[in-house]
């Protein structure tokens, strides 16, 4: 195969990926709140632009701000479970062993 036609799979292949990421943070929306919403939304948008492979470059800012977006949602999960250990007063009252 050449080069071309890798990048063209590659492209399509993480556009998929990013499709299916995106579903799953919209259908957790209920759980994880609105900031899910947006994120799944940035991720599918960004997820079409790849697989259409027409919208890659434009894609490339989408996908900026869903990974902005998901250093947020990560930055405020851990502050939640900050909070859930200090009223359990349990270091390891989140992880399941």
């Amino acid at each position: 195969m050449s080069v071309e036609a890798l990048l063209v799979l590659r492209s399509v292949m993480f556009g998929i990926g990013y499709i299916l990421l995106g579903t799953a943070f919209v259908l957790r929306q209920k759980s994880l709140g609105t900031l899910s919403l947006v994120i799944g939304i940035f991720a599918i948008v960004t997820g079409l632009g790849f697989a259409s492979i027409l919208m890659a470059i434009p894609a490339l800012f989408t996908l900026t701000i869903f990974e902005i977006l998901m250093l947020v949602f990560i930055v405020k999960a851990m502050n939640a479970d900050g909070m859930n250990t200090e009223k359990t007063g349990s270091e390891l009252s989140s992880v399941a062993i």
